[in-house]
This record gives C-alpha cells, structure tokens and sequence, in this order.
C-alpha cells in the first residue's frame, strides 16, 4: 500500500482549502507529510471539488511550481505528482522534479509520455461546475473505461507505438522509485527491529549481572 499526501496550494479546495495557499505553507506541510510517512506529495493549484470555478493556466503555474520547486530542494528524494489538466502545467512541473501526472482529465497521456513521468488517469462525469447536477451511471466501470481508459490510453498507439512506449517507460520509471520507497521502508524496519533486540539482549545481561 501507498500512502499519497495532499499538497492544495487553493483557496477553495475540499481538503484544507486555504490553508496553505503561500509557497512557504504548502512546503512545510509537504515536508509534515512526509516526515509522516507519505509516499507520494500530491500537488494541486487548481480545486476540482463540485462546483468549483476554473483558473487560469497563469494562476496554477503560480501556485503550484514554486510548491513543487521548494520540495524538491528540501527533499531530493521526494516522489512529486502534480494534480493537473493542464499541458503547459504538467510540462512546467516535470521541469520543477514532478514525476507523476495525477491528470484529472485523462487526456493527457502523451503529455506524460514526452516528459517520461507516470501517469494516473482520473474520472468525473463532467467538468467541476456540472459534475453533480445529476450524475448517473448504468454500468460504472463500464462506462468509465470505455470513456476513459479505450478512449484516451490507447489513443497513442492507434497513432503509432512510440508515445505509448514512452508513456510505458514513464510508468515503469514510477514504479521503480515507489519500489526505492519499500526498499527503505524495510531497510529501517529492519534496522528498528535490530536496534530492539540489541536493546533486549542488553538489558537482560544487565538484569542477569545484577542478580
């Protein structure tokens, strides 16, 4: 399992929405998250909640790169996704150290493909100011995946292989660095448990000295 910490630098977001929408606030809460466990930082300048207004390209590459820049200076390792619709916000955060697209779109596989990141391909029936006017389904999955995933993941390679074999590569690249995470993850694991029984085996020849 993965953890995904939510970085929101919006004033209207439905999780902490406004309160950390400066650069210096969302980055010490991304280090927070972190220092937490966190497996991924999940940065968004753009709130997709129902009802929400949309913004401008300007105002997102302003909220959300210099987020994306100040983690990846403080935490070098930090895998980075960046919450996105948008082109010109997706290059610009692979430019900043993002290496997933959390693209809530699903339209923008070749733009992860070109600069090799991952990429998670999202779902709303509609866009953030209608999607829950009156939302149905007849067959969820169904109708999701043909939507989606056939209509847009596959677009690529009906034009040729080598967007999709990019995209491939990015998400492979993904993977390998949440992989890097469990190989820490079970190094300190291992570490504690060492520390714990050197600890034990410690304390039980001062209690058998003291005898």
């Amino acid at each position: 399992m993965k953890v995904m910490g939510i970085v929101n630098v919006t004033p209207d977001s439905f999780s902490e929405g406004g309160h950390h929408d400066s650069t210096d606030a969302a980055v010490a809460h991304a280090l927070g998250l972190l220092a937490q466990g966190a497996d991924i930082l999940d940065v968004g300048g753009e709130s997709t909640r129902p009802g929400a207004v949309p913004v401008d390209e300007a105002t997102e590459l302003a909220r959300a790169i210099p987020v994306i820049e100040g983690i990846r200076s403080a935490a070098p390792e930090a895998v980075i996704s960046i919450d996105t619709g948008k082109v010109a916000v997706a290059d610009a955060a692979a430019a900043a150290g993002a290496t997933i697209l959390n693209d809530v779109t699903a339209s923008l596989e070749e733009t992860a493909a070109r600069n090799g990141m991952g990429w998670i391909a999202m779902h709303a029936l509609g866009p953030s100011q209608t999607m829950q006017d009156d939302p149905r389904y007849d067959d969820v999955v169904g109708e999701i995946a043909d939507s989606r995933w056939e209509g847009e993941r596959f677009r690529a390679s009906k034009r040729g292989h080598a967007a999709a074999d990019r995209l491939e590569r990015g998400q492979r690249k993904m993977l390998a660095a949440l992989d890097q995470i469990d190989r820490r993850t079970i190094k300190i694991a291992d570490f504690q448990v060492e520390s714990l029984a050197s600890h034990s085996a410690s304390g039980s020849r001062r209690w058998t000295s003291s005898e």
